[in-house]
C-alpha cells in the first residue's frame, strides 16, 4: 500500500529498504511486502521513476535511529574523522557534510532527537568567540545549476526546531568558506526576514523577505526557493507561503558553497542550540504540492 504518492513526487524520493518500509525523503512509503505481484509492479515502477528523476534532487540527509544509530541514507554516513572531529562523510556522488576547521571538535553539534528519528543539534553554548568552530551543515559541490547564481533556481527545504532566539536560521550562500556569496546575500530564517542583495547594489532591499518568526522549541518546516531566470524568490513556513518577491535583475555573482544554520565568520550568525532534521537541496523550484508533501508525510 501507498501513501500520499503522485508523479510529481518521485522527483523528490530515493529509497531505502528497512524492515519492511521504505524510507523517502520527503515522505514515508509503506509498502505491503508478500507475493503480490500487483506490490512488485508498483515497487519496481518506483524504483524506475526515481532513476529517471534522481537528478532532480542533488543532495539529502535523513537520520533515523531505524536506520542506524548515526546514519545518513541513501547519499553518505556518518564516520569518525582524525583526531577528535567526526564528519559526515559521502558515500555517494552528492555529499552534505558538517563544517570543520582548524581547532574545532566534535563538541560544535550532536546527535539528538529530530522529527523523525535524530538529528543534528547545533551547540547550545556557541558564542561569538568560536570563530573557529562552525556549527552548520553545508555542501561545496554545488553543479552550475546552482552556483551560477545569473541563471540559478534552487529550492532547499528542512526541518528545524530554534531553543534560542539568537540571529537566526541561516540559508547563506558563499564564494568560499568564510566569505558571504551574491553581493551582500545572506538568506536568514529565524529574525523575521531574509536578506536578498546583489553585488552592484547591496543597499537595495527591494527583494528583501518579511514573516511571521516561527515559535521556539517547537519543529517548523521551512523550504526557501531562489528562481533567479524568473525573479522570484520566497519561502514556505509548515507548507504555507509566507511571501515571495520579485529579484531585482543585477549581478549575483557565483557561489561555491551553500550553508544551513550556524556559519562563519562568527557562530553567532544563527541560533545555538537549534537541531535540524531532513535537509534537502534540489536544482529546481517546488511545487506547493512537493512542499506540501514534505511537511504531511
Amino acid at each position: 500500500m501507498q501513501r500520499g504518492k503522485t508523479k510529481s513526487q518521485g522527483a523528490l524520493e530515493y529509497l531505502l529498504l528497512v524492515g519492511g518500509a521504505v524510507l523517502v525523503s520527503g515522505m514515508v512509503l509503506v509498502l505491503m511486502l508478500g507475493n503480490s505481484s500487483a506490490g512488485a509492479g508498483q515497487a519496481k515502477s518506483t524504483m524506475s521513476k526515481l532513476e529517471e528523476q534522481k537528478q532532480q534532487m542533488l543532495y539529502g540527509f535523513y537520520i533515523s535511529g531505524g536506520i542506524s544509530a548515526v546514519g545518513l541514507a541513501g547519499y553518505g554516513k556518518m564516520e569518525e574523522g582524525s583526531g577528535a572531529s567526526t564528519n559526515l562523510v559521502a558515500v555517494g556522488q552528492l555529499p552534505i557534510s558538517l563544517p570543520f576547521v582548524a581547532g574545532s571538535t566534535a563538541t560544535s553539534w550532536a546527535i539528538d532527537g529530530g522529527k523523525y528519528g535524530n538529528g543534528i543539534q547545533m551547540s547550545p553554548s556557541l558564542t561569538t568567540a568560536c570563530t573557529a568552530t562552525n556549527g552548520g551543515l553545508y555542501t561545496n559541490t554545488l553543479p552550475d545549476s546552482i552556483k551560477n547564481l545569473p541563471s540559478s533556481q534552487y529550492t532547499i527545504a528542512f526541518w528545524a526546531k530554534r531553543t534560542s532566539s539568537g540571529n537566526g536560521i541561516l540559508i547563506n550562500p558563499a564564494t568560499n568558506f568564510v566569505v558571504t556569496g551574491c553581493g551582500n546575500c545572506g538568506n536568514v530564517i529565524g529574525t523575521s526576514s531574509i536578506s536578498i542583495r546583489h553585488s552592484e547594489d547591496t543597499s537595495d532591499a527591494s527583494a528583501d523577505i518579511s514573516f511571521t518568526k516561527p515559535s521556539l522549541n517547537a519543529w517548523h518546516h521551512y523550504a526557501y526557493y531562489f528562481d533567479k531566470p524568473n525573479l522570484k524568490a520566497g519561502i514556505y513556513i509548515d507548507g504555507v507561503k509566507a511571501q515571495e518577491k520579485t529579484l531585482p535583475s543585477g549581478n549575483y555573482g557565483t557561489i561555491s558553497w551553500l550553508a544551513v544554520g550556524i556559519f562563519s565568520p562568527t557562530c553567532a550568525d544563527g541560533d545555538p542550540g537549534t537541531t535540524f532534521d531532513e535537509l534537502l537541496i534540489f536544482n529546481r523550484v517546488l511545487t506547493q504540492q512537493e512542499i506540501t508533501s514534505l511537511v504531511n508525510r
